[in-house]
């Protein structure tokens, strides 16, 4: 029996469907496929996905419990469909992030040789010279 898109509603912000049930653009053709496969077929790729998981080791401890029990990794067969402009905005903060964190670690007292410091938009590579810091 296929999913049947049209008594599916969810409470929070859905990446697959408008709240009117409808799909996204972007995801249409995701939600068309998906609308063919049987619930059976769904459950036998989250079953394989799961098991593929497993036999990889793919795995996390939450320490906090108390129980250090090593647990799979939460994996969801349906991705995360997101329109091109989405995914721009998403990809230039995901590399200002890494820019920034990237010069957060070079810029540890921990190296030696040379240390970096940021500016708003990349990192400068510094040297230090009898104790004071000047631009390289």
């Amino acid at each position: 029996m296929p999913i049947d898109w049209r008594h599916y509603r969810s409470q929070a912000f859905d990446e697959l469907l408008e709240a009117a049930g409808e799909p996204r653009t972007a995801a249409r053709p995701l939600v068309e496929y998906l609308s063919g496969l049987s619930t059976a077929e769904l459950a036998a790729r989250r079953l394989a996905s799961e098991l593929t998981i497993k036999a990889m080791g793919i795995t996390f401890t939450v320490y906090s419990d108390g129980r250090n029990v090593d647990r799979a990794w939460p994996f969801d067969i349906l991705p995360r469909v997101i329109s091109r402009t989405e995914w721009e905005r998403t990809q230039a903060g995901l590399k200002q992030r890494v820019t920034a964190l990237n010069c957060f670690r070079t810029s540890t007292p921990t190296r030696r040789s040379s240390r970096t410091a940021c500016s708003r938009k990349r990192c400068w590579p510094i040297r230090r010279t009898s104790g004071r810091s000047v631009r390289a």
